[in-house]
């Protein structure tokens, strides 16, 4: 379970869930806004099978908690304008690589970023939706 004392960008409010979410994903997170330097909003955690489903996610979606454990780690983020430009963009891929995220999707409307640590799910991969 996340200690949440511990991290100092993210509240448990923010998140959907946060008794479920990796407590290797609230550092990470917390470690990238740090590197990040600027605001991040979540957008989207965990999601329900239907939810998922409805919103064209994947059978094996990091937002659903994984059938092993019980706990998920698919997180999607964004600005407080609720974009960002492409050199955003750039900086936050950067410092996700920096901190170690090795599952990093993005979207073509560079509204959001997909971050996840789901060792279950491929490696090393980056994608556009």
């Amino acid at each position: 379970m996340t200690d949440w004392r511990k991290i100092k960008h993210f509240k448990p409010g923010e998140f959907v869930r946060p008794e479920l979410l990796r407590p290797m994903m609230a550092e990470l997170l917390d470690d990238l806004r740090e590197t990040y330097g600027r605001p991040l909003v979540v957008s989207s955690s965990w999601r329900d099978p239907a939810h998922n489903k409805d919103v064209g996610g994947k059978s094996n979606s990091s937002h659903i908690p994984a059938e092993i454990d019980g706990l998920y780690s698919g997180v999607d983020l964004t600005t407080p304008r609720n974009v960002f430009t492409k050199r955003e963009y750039y900086w936050i891929v950067k410092a996700a690589f920096d901190v170690g995220y090795r599952r990093i999707g993005l979207y073509k409307d560079f509204k959001h970023i997909h971050l996840d640590c789901e060792e279950r799910l491929d490696q090393d991969v980056l994608w556009i939706d």
